[in-house]
């Protein structure tokens, strides 16, 4: 019998996969939720294996069908097509004030814009993420894929410096949330149902 390891840490479905991983099969339950092409937000308590559930879904609609082989999906009708993906994860840093917040939606924004050879023509966030879906899905002619992930962020903790930061971020939540675009996002935090 083939020895194999607890992920323990490992929150990239591709790695997991690559490296002989014990892996819970949860992609019938992924199928599922990328066939309704509307945006759900998932709350669940840290460690509970959010991050890994977008990596899941990024793999997926980045068609890439070798990582899912021998689980659930591999036997459903799926296209296996590639998507553009924008995964925005807010997962790397705390985010003590307001522009250290935008600073990290700018990065962002920018390899997105990079990748897809975008021109900036508004520094704003929100009118940015308009632009990078209404662009990516013009060049493309695919509906895009918008996964959000910041399930450890501090700037979820209520105190009084953090109330700016839920408001920076929201212009590009709610801007992620209004495109007409098909789209798959999930708003991720272990912080979001104790508001």
């Amino acid at each position: 019998m083939e020895e194999r390891f607890l992920p323990i840490g490992i929150q990239d479905f591709e790695k997991l996969r690559r490296g002989g991983y014990v892996y819970v099969d949860k992609t019938e339950f992924v199928y599922k939720l990328a066939r309704l092409g509307t945006p759900f937000f998932l709350s669940r308590p840290r460690r509970f294996g959010k991050s890994l559930l977008l990596s899941t879904f990024e793999s997926l609609f980045l068609g890439k069908k070798e990582l899912f082989e021998g689980l659930a999906i591999a036997n459903k009708e799926w296209d296996w097509a590639e998507y553009p993906v924008l995964k925005i994860s807010f997962g790397g840093d705390s985010y003590p004030d307001l522009e250290s917040l935008k600073s990290a939606i700018n990065l962002m924004l920018s390899r997105y814009e990079e990748l897809y050879g975008l021109e900036v023509s508004d520094l704003r966030s929100a009118p940015r993420l308009t632009n990078i879906i209404t662009r990516v899905f013009e060049k493309t002619g695919k509906p895009v894929v918008i996964l959000i992930d910041d399930t450890t962020s501090r700037f979820w903790m209520p105190s009084t410096r953090t109330t700016r930061n839920r408001t920076g971020r929201s212009s590009v939540l709610s801007t992620a949330r209004s495109r007409n675009v098909t789209s798959t996002s999930a708003f991720c935090s272990s912080r979001e149902s104790r508001r």
